[in-house]
């Protein structure tokens, strides 16, 4: 876990984000032709969970803090179950280089990520860990509903790099707001979780 806390901008940010692993989460209960498993069933509900703590623990970051150890665990756990669900539960379902090509970028942009903050290159950092994410939010969707369509990969992927945009140049940097606000950080999450909404009523 990178310690983002003396930079408000970058901590609000990668926490409000947290919650695009919602959408794929979200898409799956609402297929119906997807079989219910008891393991992906386990799977969804540490995913969805993961989530959530992301988000609280990057509100108010504490480096001691339960929470953040809590993090640490569920974001070590979701990349082994979704592991596991990949090679091991929908093995016929999912593209047998995508099965390899996503875990790949999640590890090598999280590896990518530990390097660039170590180096202090903290923007650069802060993009290799928002790419990280977003190829585990498609690696999700993928294990979860096996199929995407080019329209959807486009559209969503352009709703999560423009708020991310907008909420860093627009909002952060021109000091719209005050990034050390707690209720700024909820104002953000709600946002997002209306732009999510919105994007799950476009499909």
């Amino acid at each position: 876990m990178l310690d983002y806390v003396n930079e408000p901008i970058y901590k609000n940010i990668i926490g409000i984000s947290s919650l695009w692993l919602l959408y794929p989460l979200i898409i799956y209960l609402f297929n119906k032709n997807i079989k219910s498993y008891l393991t992906v069933t386990i799977v969804f509900l540490w995913l969805f969970v993961c989530c959530v703590i992301s988000c609280l623990m990057w509100k108010d970051y504490d480096h001691s803090s339960i929470l953040y150890k809590l993090d640490i665990i569920f974001a070590q756990g979701t990349f082994l179950l979704l592991l596991y669900l990949t090679f091991f539960v929908y093995t016929s379902n999912i593209n047998k280089y995508l099965k390899y090509l996503l875990p790949i970028g999640v590890g090598g942009f999280y590896l990518l990520t530990c390097k660039l903050y170590n180096e202090s290159y903290y923007e650069t950092a802060l993009f290799s860990h928002l790419m990280f994410r977003f190829i585990g939010i498609w690696w999700t969707y993928i294990a979860f509903n096996h199929t995407l369509t080019i329209n959807r990969f486009i559209i969503i992927s352009f709703m999560y790099w423009i708020y991310i945009l907008y909420y860093k140049y627009i909002i952060c940097k021109s000091h719209i707001v005050d990034c050390y606000d707690i209720d700024e950080y909820n104002k953000g999450t709600y946002e997002l979780l209306s732009l999510i909404l919105y994007c799950l009523m476009l499909f």
